[in-house]
């Protein structure tokens, strides 16, 4: 998982990531502690190394974006 903390920050972080074909589900209070929202990844054999690459790429790009916000 990638955490957070800000419940609003993990939905649009989720959202921003699956208009760039991520789908990575955010996970929020009750399911997680207050202040320990975050987005959850899943990650198979069948993700190939560029899918991961991008995925981090992307995901350190949004991260950046949403601690500017």
């Amino acid at each position: 998982p990638i955490i957070v903390g800000d419940s609003l920050k993990s939905i649009q972080l989720s959202q921003n990531l699956f208009k760039q074909g991520i789908n990575v589900p955010f996970m929020i209070y009750p399911s997680v502690p207050q202040n320990g929202a975050r987005v959850r990844f899943f990650i198979t054999c069948n993700h190939s190394e560029e899918q991961i690459n991008f995925t981090i790429d992307t995901l350190a790009k949004e991260l950046n974006k949403l601690n500017n916000w």
